[in-house]
């Protein structure tokens, strides 16, 4: 499978799935695709046995080399995006500290109790 290239650029609509390496967390791994393979995409994931893999399709490039890229909504992009929404949330951090809050409190009432 050729991916087209004119101009040092991919073309629009090409598919890059991307995977954490297994032996070097801090390397992302990454294979192109061409466009509409979504199918060679998933079989390729799944004879590498690909579990934490996100699929982004080119949305536009420009010249020199700057490429903008869209989630594909396949792999662990659902929990991506939870993650992403959820850090960038004033409000869940906050509902999160004060379930922390309340689990701390919650316990040192049931050691006094049991003493």
């Amino acid at each position: 499978m050729d991916i087209s290239l004119s101009d040092n650029t991919y073309e629009v609509g090409t598919l890059k799935l991307t995977w954490i390496n297994k032996n070097d967390y801090s390397l992302l791994d990454s294979k192109m695709f061409p466009k509409g393979s979504l199918e060679s995409v998933k079989k390729y994931a799944e004879d590498n046995k690909l579990k934490d893999f996100m699929l982004f399709e080119l949305v536009s490039n420009q010249k020199n080399n700057e490429f903008e890229w869209r989630l594909v909504p396949y792999g662990s992009a659902n929990k991506f995006l939870f993650h992403m929404k959820a850090q960038d949330s004033l409000v869940a951090w906050s509902i999160f500290a004060l379930i922390i809050g309340f689990s701390i409190y919650g316990m040192s009432k049931a050691y006094k109790l049991t003493r």
